[in-house]
């Protein structure tokens, strides 16, 4: 009930929540850094949309297999990085902005289910 204490709790929650997106960000620049370079060069690719789905096979072509697993992983990180900088801003809203009174576990239930849900109805919808 200090205010103080509330100001100083916000702050930090500013700070954290601030170096999660910091670190999201250059792990996303990072994956498309990487996914750039492996299409500009690369004459099979010249003029043709190039997604997801050929990103792995082109920097396999160009980098070797090495690349190709750094590539996946670099994704599934900035995917989970992502996730849970969303995950947790929504939980600094609902739990200090909004004021609501729910148990950890359906709070954290709520938050990762706004992000997951729709990418997973987007995967399996264009499967």
């Amino acid at each position: 009930n200090r205010p103080d204490k509330v100001q100083e709790a916000n702050k930090y929650f500013a700070i954290e929540s601030g170096i999660s997106l910091l670190i999201s960000f250059i792990i996303n620049l990072a994956v498309v850094a990487v996914f750039a370079n492996g299409f500009y060069n690369n004459p099979k690719y010249i003029g043709k949309d190039v997604g997801l789905e050929d990103a792995g096979d082109a920097l396999y072509e160009q980098f070797g297999r090495s690349a190709q697993i750094i590539w996946g992983v670099g994704l599934l990180a900035a995917g989970q990085s992502a996730t849970m900088t969303g995950t947790f801003s929504g939980q600094f809203v609902m739990q200090g902005f909004l004021d609501l009174k729910v148990a950890p576990w359906v709070r954290t239930m709520m938050t990762r289910s706004v992000a997951i849900v729709p990418a997973l109805c987007v995967a399996l919808l264009f499967e």
